[in-house]
């Protein structure tokens, strides 16, 4: 478990005053979990990933590592609690004159790991990200995404419990990037660890994070489960992740409803269908999507009936998709229900 309390950045400026980059961060990184932080350019991503990455100090708070107050720490033990977490970054920074082993080596150099259990931790690396047959390339002999390989490799080379993963896939093509989110996912369910991603793309988010916090402006906007944010038709950041183009036009005199569900057993075939059948109206869909998403099928979509009908049957179909998990928004009603509508 990491633990982000209170957190508060500043740096100094030229005129003596502090320019406050994040403001009273409250985060729980749990064991096992991908957390995805996004945020638009300046939101204070980059500065909130070098503070978990111990890169910088906070100005205050506390980060806390499995139970230990990291940024109280002495030098020593400020390094030793390090080797607990991996850094991937944007470009895979590997050494150009060093083989794939060799970078990914590196780390166990610097502690100074006998010749023979590096060469153990390398093999099995290597292995694990799919690369044992480019030990020996150099990074100029390796595809883009072979090297954010080589570099999550190096990034778990001290068996960290925790890699911060900072914009990995950014400038990755297609393929590549599929590849990495998929290996991602294979660390944390074989080796248990737990996952932050800085990230801008919502694709990735949506793909394979447990749990998302937005920044904006240096502090948290909203944080949750990625399913209960994509379920709750009041969220920004669900309605990013998981997002519905609305029709320009849609039909007048029609109560529209924006809905999300997630239910194996009611599909939107099964329960529009019963809405249809309870009206002895047939509601017309103008747009859906669906995602697996943390394992679950959820989707939106955009349906109407009738400002007559929704009306006749007001109570009964907003009680029918509340007992069936359907979280809905009304988004166009053009004439309002009167007060003694029939239930």
């Amino acid at each position: 478990m990491y633990e982000i309390r209170n957190l508060y950045k500043s740096y100094p400026l030229k005129n003596g005053g502090q320019a406050q980059v994040l403001k009273d961060i409250n985060l729980s990184i749990a064991k096992g979990k991908i957390t995805a932080i996004v945020g638009p350019s300046g939101s204070g991503k980059s500065t909130l990933s070098k503070c978990l990455s111990l890169l910088e100090h906070p100005s205050s708070g506390e980060l806390i590592l499995d139970g230990t107050v990291l940024n109280t720490l002495n030098a020593e033990a400020l390094r030793q609690q390090r080797q607990k977490i991996g850094l991937i970054f944007q470009s895979s920074a590997l050494l150009k004159r060093r083989t794939a082993a060799e970078n990914i080596a590196l780390p166990l150099e610097f502690l100074g790991v006998v010749d023979h259990q590096i060469q153990e931790r390398v093999a099995y690396l290597l292995e694990n990200v799919k690369l044992s047959d480019r030990a020996n390339h150099y990074p100029a002999q390796l595809s883009g995404g072979q090297q954010q390989r080589v570099g999550i490799a190096r990034a778990l080379a001290l068996q960290p419990s925790i890699v911060i993963a900072d914009e990995a896939t950014s400038g990755l093509d297609p393929d590549s990037t599929q590849s990495i989110l998929k290996l991602l996912t294979e660390l944390r369910d074989e080796l248990g660890l737990s996952v932050i991603l800085i990230t801008h793309e919502m694709d990735v988010v949506r793909q394979i994070a447990d749990d998302v916090a937005m920044l904006s402006h240096g502090e948290i906007a909203e944080q949750g489960s990625v399913l209960d944010l994509i379920l709750n038709p009041e969220s920004t950041i669900g309605s990013k992740i998981l997002p519905l183009h609305i029709p320009s036009s849609l039909p007048a005199d029609h109560t529209v409803f924006s809905a999300t569900y997630s239910s194996a057993k009611n599909t939107p075939l099964n329960w529009l269908s019963q809405l249809s059948i309870q009206t002895g109206y047939g509601l017309d869909v103008h747009a859906s999507t669906v995602e697996v998403i943390s394992h679950a099928t959820v989707g939106k979509l955009i349906f109407s009936l009738p400002d007559a009908v929704y009306c006749q049957h007001k109570t009964q179909l907003e009680r029918q998709l509340v007992s069936w998990n359907v979280q809905y928004s009304i988004i166009q009603s053009a004439h309002p229900c009167p007060q003694h509508a029939a239930a």
